[in-house]
C-alpha cells in the first residue's frame, strides 16, 4: 500500500496492549477528514445545468477529490475533504454524460443520459502534436542544420535516423519515398540522396507548399475519424508539438487548434496529458510557482490530469505517469514514467470502487516493451512505466498507450497491453509512405476489446481472430491457433474503408458463403466449422465492396487436423 493509508500499516504491526492515548491516537486517524466539499449528483432531464423540480438524485455514483473515492447516497448527495490538486470529479456513470464533470468549488454534478451501450465501438488517437506552422517544427526541434555541421552531414545522419525507425511492411526505402513525395512539386531524379532530403525539407518549409500543410493535414486526419461515427474517442496523450519548451504564443493557438479540430469532430473526446503537455520544464524563463508551469496547463485547459469513465460494461480510467525528479544538473527534470503517489492511491480506490467492470487503464506513457520497438534498453527504461501490481491486483484487463510512435502488443495475465501508433506519423513532417499515420479502432463486446490499426485514408481488411499481426490486429487474448483446429472457431474480422462502413462485406470458405454477424460498421463475427474441410487446407475470404464497385479482398488459410 502507499503512504496515503497508515491505518493499514498499523493494522499490521504487533503492538500488544493499547493505551488510552494510543486508541485515541488511532481514532483520530480513522475520523473523516472534514468535509471541504459536498454537493449533489443529478439526473438533468432537461439539460439546462441546473436542478429542476422532478429531476432525480443519482445514487451510487462515483466522486472523487484526486485521492479518495466515494458513492453518493440515496439523495445523491457526496462529501469529500480537498484533495491534492484542488479538484473535485464524477466518474460519468455508462448511460450518462456530464458536461461539466470536474470543479474546483462545492457544487451540484449534472448528469444528461444517452443510449445505453451494451457494445459499442470506439477509437483510440495518439501523438498528434497539433501545431499549425511547418517552420516551427524546424525551428523548435532542430531539423534545420547547425552552425558547426554541414547540411550534407546533417541530411545523412537524418537519412540514417529515418531508416532506423522506419516499419518495413509500410515503408519505401527513405530516399525513394522522399523522391516520390517530392517529385510533384521539382524534378529531383538527378539528385543525390542527401540533396533529396534537403530539398524535401526546403518544400516543406516552403509557405503555401502542400507538403508543409500541416493544419490540413490534422483536421484532414480527425475528419475521417469522426465520419466513422465512433461513440468516442480517446486522445492517449501529446495533444500539442510542444509545451515543454515552446513560447507562450505559439503554445496558444497550438492549444486553440486542438479544442477546434476536436470540438468540430461532433463526438465526445476524452483528452488525456502526455509529457509533450507538461508546461515549460524545460525552460529558464518558467518558474514554478507560475500556475501553469508543469501540470498547470493541461488543468487549466482540460481539468484534472487523470479521472475514470464508464461505458456499457466498462471502466475507463485516465493516468496521469509524469512527476518532478529534481537532480543536481537539472533542478526542473521531470520523469515520465513515474505515478506520483496521490495518483498510486487513487488509482487503486477507484479501481476499489468498480470492481465488478472491466477495467481498461489509458495512459500516455506504455507500460510493457514491445521487442519489435526499434529501442535500445536506455531509451526503454525511460519511457516503460511500472504498474507495481496494480493491475494484477484489480484485475486491469487492458492497458491502451501510446508515446513511442509504433504498435505494439503484450498478451499477459490478467493485462493486455497495447500500444498505438502516432496518428501524426513523424511530425506531420515524413510523407505517410515512409512513416505512417493512423489510429486503432475497437469494438468492445462480452467483456472484450477488439481492435485494429487503421491508417489515415487507407481502407482496412482484415482478420482478428483466428489470425492478425498482433501489432496490427490485437483482439481478445484467446487467439485460436489456425494449425490446430480441431473443432468449431469463432472468426472475428474488419472492413472499414477509408472513411466509412463498405459498401457491403462478404465471407467465403473456399467458394463457399459462410453467413456474418455485423458487430456495429467494421466488424464482422461468424462461427467456422471446418469439419467438412477432412483434414485439408482451405482458404478463407474476406471481401469488401466499396460505393465505386471495386472489391478488396484479403485470405487466410486454415487447416483441419483429421
Amino acid at each position: 500500500m502507499d503512504s496515503f493509508d497508515p491505518l493499514f500499516r498499523w493494522r499490521r504491526r504487533s503492538i500488544g496492549p493499547i493505551s488510552i492515548p494510543a486508541v485515541a491516537f488511532l481514532l483520530l486517524l480513522a475520523t473523516p477528514a472534514p468535509a471541504d466539499v459536498s454537493g449533489i449528483v443529478f439526473v438533468d432531464l432537461n439539460q439546462s445545468g441546473v436542478r429542476e423540480a422532478g429531476e432525480p438524485p443519482a445514487a451510487g455514483v462515483a466522486v472523487s477529490n484526486g485521492l479518495d473515492v466515494v458513492r453518493t447516497d440515496a439523495e445523491g448527495r457526496y462529501a469529500l475533504a480537498k484533495g491534492p490538486r484542488g479538484f473535485v470529479f464524477v466518474t460519468r456513470p455508462a448511460g450518462f454524460d456530464c458536461e461539466e464533470w470536474y470543479r474546483r468549488d462545492p457544487g451540484d454534478f449534472a448528469l444528461t443520459p444517452h443510449p445505453a451501450e451494451e457494445e459499442f465501438f470506439f477509437v483510440q488517437m495518439t501523438d498528434l502534436h497539433v501545431y499549425d506552422r511547418a517552420d516551427e517544427l524546424i525551428e523548435e526541434f532542430g531539423l534545420s542544420d547547425p552552425w558547426w555541421a554541414p547540411s550534407r552531414l546533417v541530411a545523412w545522419f537524418s537519412l540514417r535516423r529515418i531508416n532506423q525507425m522506419l516499419v518495413p511492411r509500410f515503408t519505401l526505402d527513405p530516399v525513394g519515398g522522399l523522391r516520390e513525395a517530392l517529385s510533384p512539386y521539382r524534378e529531383v531524379s538527378d539528385l543525390s540522396d542527401t540533396s533529396v532530403y534537403l530539398a524535401y525539407r526546403e518544400e516543406f518549409q516552403r509557405e503555401g507548399s502542400e507538403i508543409g500543410n500541416v493544419r490540413g493535414k490534422i483536421e484532414g486526419a480527425l475528419g475521417e475519424i469522426a465520419a466513422l461515427r465512433p461513440r468516442f474517442v480517446l486522445a492517449t496523450g501529446d495533444l500539442v508539438l510542444d509545451a515543454n519548451r515552446s513560447p507562450a504564443e505559439a503554445l496558444e493557438r497550438r492549444l486553440d487548434l486542438y479544442r477546434s479540430a476536436t470540438a468540430s469532430m461532433g463526438v465526445p473526446v476524452y483528452s488525456m496529458i502526455g509529457n509533450h503537455e507538461l508546461r515549460g520544464v524545460v525552460r529558464d524563463d518558467t518558474s514554478e510557482q507560475d500556475p501553469e508551469y508543469g501540470l498547470g496547463l493541461f488543468e487549466t485547459t482540460f481539468g484534472p490530469t487523470y479521472y475514470s469513465f464508464d461505458r456499457g460494461a466498462f471502466h475507463f480510467v485516465a493516468l496521469d505517469t509524469h512527476r518532478p525528479s529534481p537532480g543536481e544538473d537539472d533542478p526542473q527534470q521531470w520523469a515520465w514514467n513515474q505515478m506520483r503517489d496521490e495518483v498510486k492511491h487513487w488509482l487503486r480506490r477507484d479501481l476499489e470502487a468498480h470492481g465488478d467492470r472491466v477495467k481498461v487503464v489509458l495512459n500516455h506513457e506504455p507500460f510493457f516493451a514491445d521487442p519489435s520497438w526499434p529501442f535500445d534498453a536506455e531509451e526503454l527504461a525511460k519511457y516503460v512505466v511500472s504498474d507495481e501490481g496494480i493491475f494484477e491486483e484489480h484485475g486491469v484487463a487492458y492497458s491502451l498507450n501510446g508515446h513511442v510512435h509504433f504498435n505494439g502488443l503484450e498478451r499477459g495475465e490478467p493485462t493486455t497491453h497495447i500500444s498505438t501508433g502516432a496518428l501524426f506519423g513523424m511530425g506531420w513532417y515524413l510523407p505517410p509512405a515512409l512513416f505512417p499515420r493512423g489510429y486503432r479502432i475497437y469494438y468492445a463486446r462480452d467483456g472484450q476489446l477488439y481492435g485494429a490499426w487503421k491508417l489515415v485514408g487507407e481502407p482496412l481488411l482484415g482478420f482478428i481472430q483466428p489470425e492478425g499481426e498482433e501489432a496490427t490486429h490485437p483482439a481478445s487474448a484467446t487467439l485460436v491457433d489456425p494449425e490446430a483446429l480441431a473443432g468449431p472457431f469463432d472468426l472475428v474480422a474488419v472492413a472499414a474503408d477509408a472513411q466509412g462502413p463498405f459498401k457491403a462485406v462478404s465471407l467465403e470458405l473456399d467458394d463457399r458463403p459462410v453467413p456474418v454477424q455485423h458487430w456495429g460498421d467494421y466488424f464482422v463475427h461468424a462461427r467456422i466449422d471446418p469439419a467438412p474441410l477432412e483434414g485439408k487446407t482451405a482458404t478463407l475470404t474476406l471481401s469488401g465492396e466499396r460505393e465505386s464497385g471495386e472489391t478488396l479482398r484479403t485470405r487466410l488459410e486454415i487447416h483441419a487436423r483429421d
